[in-house]
């Protein structure tokens, strides 16, 4: 298997492959999500009738980027392990592999959140507009749902920002398995831009007539974005070096 156009890219735009392009893309939609606006909102994160509050988040382009880059992820994983002959390698990449089929699961709600939307009740012609954007769900349940992302996020992210310390080990597998330093730097540009986020959530931007935005307890989700797509990222370089290492002549 050759190589990708996007590892290559990867390869010859660091700066902009780590830092620029998911620190825009990530501000471009809260700014859209703090826009005060309700349809710029709803671009990010809607609030749909007829759908428990707590899942509102999963019909926005934040979360189908998500489950966008969660399946690429998943593509360039498994062309991990149709590259590689070495057997730790090989376990290795299967767990990642494992681990990225769950998270792709837990994202789409094994599909059932797209079900009930299609399923969903119509709405009625006349509603107060206090029902159709009240909260479905217990606050204490919405807050905890989001101190469990943030606890994932942040370990995913430190996982991210750690490992790149093992890329000079004197250990050849180790040294193939662990990304770039420019991962540290791109997971560090994350957490700046999530601050932002979650600066702007805390101090009430997302409260749009007197209604909290989708998002306000769990704004960590422009955090998981990042941390998705930094994934991406270490999967196809990983998958790169697997066929430079499986291909190199033998003098």
């Amino acid at each position: 298997m050759r190589s990708s156009i996007f590892a290559k890219w990867v390869r010859s735009k660091k700066l902009v492959s780590y830092v620029i392009l998911p620190s825009a893309t990530s501000l471009v939609m809260i700014i859209l999500y703090f826009s005060g606006s309700p349809a710029l909102q709803a671009v990010i994160s809607p609030k749909v009738w007829g759908i428990d509050s707590h899942l509102w988040t999963k019909y926005g382009l934040l979360e189908i980027l998500q489950v966008v880059l969660l399946f690429c992820v998943l593509f360039y994983a498994i062309r991990c392990l149709m590259a590689s002959s070495q057997k730790l390698i090989i376990f290795f990449v299967l767990v990642l592999v494992i681990g990225v089929v769950f998270m792709l699961l837990q994202e789409t709600g094994y599909g059932l959140y797209y079900q009930q939307y299609f399923d969903r009740p119509p709405m009625p012609a006349r509603l107060p507009v206090d029902e159709v954007f009240a909260p479905t769900a217990p606050p204490e349940a919405e807050q905890l749902a989001g101190l469990i992302n943030l606890g994932g996020a942040g370990l995913m992210m430190l996982v991210l920002l750690i490992t790149p310390m093992f890329s000079t080990s004197r250990n050849r597998t180790l040294r193939l398995v662990s990304p770039s330093y420019w991962m540290s730097i791109g997971a560090i540009a994350a957490l700046l831009v999530f601050w932002i986020a979650w600066k702007l959530n805390s101090m009430g931007f997302a409260i749009i007539e007197g209604y909290p935005g989708a998002l306000s307890y769990d704004i960590t989700e422009f955090l998981q974005f990042s941390v998705y797509y930094l994934l991406l990222i270490y999967m196809a370089t990983l998958h790169e070096r697997i066929h430079f290492r499986e291909n190199k002549p033998v003098l």
